[in-house]
């Protein structure tokens, strides 16, 4: 790289959505070291979750896992970020599909239910851990904004509000 003072190379990890005759669609999975550039060296600027073609004589290698399916937290791999709930934060934050994240419960109960604003839009929960609830939106999911509820299913009182979540579903 001209004007740099060191080069940096860096084997991306991605998990394969599509194979076609020439290249093939992947989503980037992390962690990802030098995204970013930062002063010394250039950085590539791809990040987890970004959907990127590859041609076909650039991928090195290409392997199904044989280790059983592991459930539960972080059994999709560690959460890209966490997130804090918007209505205290007061921010809508771009998530990616197919893509781990953290949300941070202010408090947890067996009963919380959540709820998702669009019909089109498919949320998984992966697992929880502490106050950390980690989900995952599917690749099928519409693109655009989505608000994300947890409600507490109190016998006593009704739905009881716990934490709302605005997200940006990116391409």
């Amino acid at each position: 790289m001209p004007g740099f003072e060191r080069s940096r190379s860096e084997l991306l990890t991605a998990k394969v959505r599509s194979v076609h005759k020439t290249m093939v669609r992947a989503r980037i999975v992390g962690p990802v070291e030098y995204a970013e550039h930062l002063g010394s060296h250039a950085g590539h600027g791809f990040r987890e979750g970004d959907l990127i073609e590859i041609p076909r004589t650039s991928v090195l290698v290409a392997a199904r896992s044989t280790a059983p399916k592991r459930e539960g937290f972080n059994s999709e791999g560690e959460a890209a970020a966490i997130f804090d709930s918007s209505h205290e934060t007061k921010q809508t934050y771009t998530v990616r599909p197919g893509t781990p994240y953290d949300l941070v419960l202010p408090y947890r109960t067996p009963d919380i239910e959540w709820v998702v604003d669009r019909p089109s839009v498919k949320m998984r929960r992966i697992g929880s851990k502490g106050n950390y609830e980690q989900i995952m939106f599917s690749e099928d999911s519409m693109r655009g904004p989505i608000t994300v509820r947890a409600l507490d299913s109190d016998p006593e009182h009704g739905l009881v509000f716990v934490g709302r979540w605005e997200f940006h579903l990116a391409p």
